[in-house]
């Protein structure tokens, strides 16, 4: 699922969460990430494991980035957009694994925001 929570969805957590709970997402990329606690307690709220790839905008405003929250533990996560200067915002590569003695489940996420 992606969702933009729109200029960091200040003030807007439960109904953000009452969103993704409904839609029953096992990963989410959110886009426009601007505020990092309500990141956080958004994904302490939903019970997923979380990454976040920030990055400063160049005009000195708030930092912009692309946070993704997983069902499944976050075995590998990078940002992408730390590594190179023409990205201004957040970009994420990220892995997920978990297995069962039944069966293995993945799951892969890559993301930018522009």
């Amino acid at each position: 699922m992606t969702y933009n929570i729109l200029e960091g969805g200040t003030g807007r957590v439960d109904p953000i969460a009452e969103v993704i709970r409904l839609a029953g997402a096992e990963v989410v990329i959110l886009q426009e990430t601007t505020d990092t606690e309500l990141f956080h307690r958004l994904a302490n709220r939903l019970g997923m494991d979380r990454f976040l790839a920030e990055n400063p905008r160049w005009d000195g405003g708030a930092p912009h980035g692309v946070g993704l929250l997983s069902k499944l533990p976050i075995s590998r996560a990078v940002n992408v957009g730390a590594m190179d200067e023409r990205f201004t915002r957040g970009v994420l590569s990220a892995r997920s694994c978990i297995s069962t003695p039944m069966r293995t489940r993945r799951s892969r996420a890559t993301a930018m925001r522009w």
